[in-house]
């Protein structure tokens, strides 16, 4: 027999999801309109209307990306003469992959401009970054990519000068991106 359920596929472009579904047969009037779910990886579990689409429908891009994945559902409901029905497609996930730039100078003054040396970006999903001096010494490490190094050294201000750093990120989508490098620390 037929299938009568909702085939939601799913790929990431730059920035955008785009999105694709078969046409709901189940119901004996139609369908009403398809409406679509977003639910990012940022706020677990909780699954909101993002946008409706009147019949036929079918496809949708989202371009509002802000994490690194993004699970979607849509939902068929049934037209005007029928009992009310719905119809949920399966769960598709789109993953992007980190985007990640190190910028090569800070200013740990206080003054809020580039006082924090950590890495820019999006869509990481596991981040480290080292901070060692040219003898090889390491002397700061985080996982966050929040806090990043403050130009200390057990509490104290370290000298301006030139520093090493190693950086690594995974994204959402399993790619690892790598990076050595230099910053130059002014005071």
């Amino acid at each position: 027999g037929e299938s009568c359920s909702i085939l939601l596929e799913g790929e990431a472009g730059d920035f955008i999801s785009n999105l694709s579904w078969n046409q709901y047969i189940g119901f004996p009037f139609g369908v009403d309109q398809y409406q679509i779910y977003s639910r990012p990886e940022s706020q677990g579990s909780t699954y909101n209307l993002i946008f409706e689409v009147s019949s036929p429908g079918g496809s949708y891009s989202d371009a509002n990306i802000q994490d690194g994945r993004v699970c979607y559902r849509v939902r068929a409901t049934e037209s005007g003469a029928g009992c009310g029905g719905e119809s949920w497609s399966n769960e598709v996930c789109v993953e992007f992959p980190p985007l990640m730039f190190m910028p090569n100078a800070f200013s740990p003054n206080g003054d809020q401009l580039n006082d924090i040396f950590t890495a820019g970006g999006l869509f990481f999903e596991e981040f480290d970054l080292q901070i060692w001096d040219r003898w090889g010494k390491l002397l700061f490490q985080t996982r966050d990519v929040a806090s990043g190094w403050d130009g200390k050294i057990n509490g104290l201000d370290a000298p301006e000068g030139v520093y090493i750093f190693k950086v690594y990120v995974r994204g959402y989508d399993g790619t690892e991106l790598k990076q050595n490098g230099s910053v130059t620390l002014i005071r």
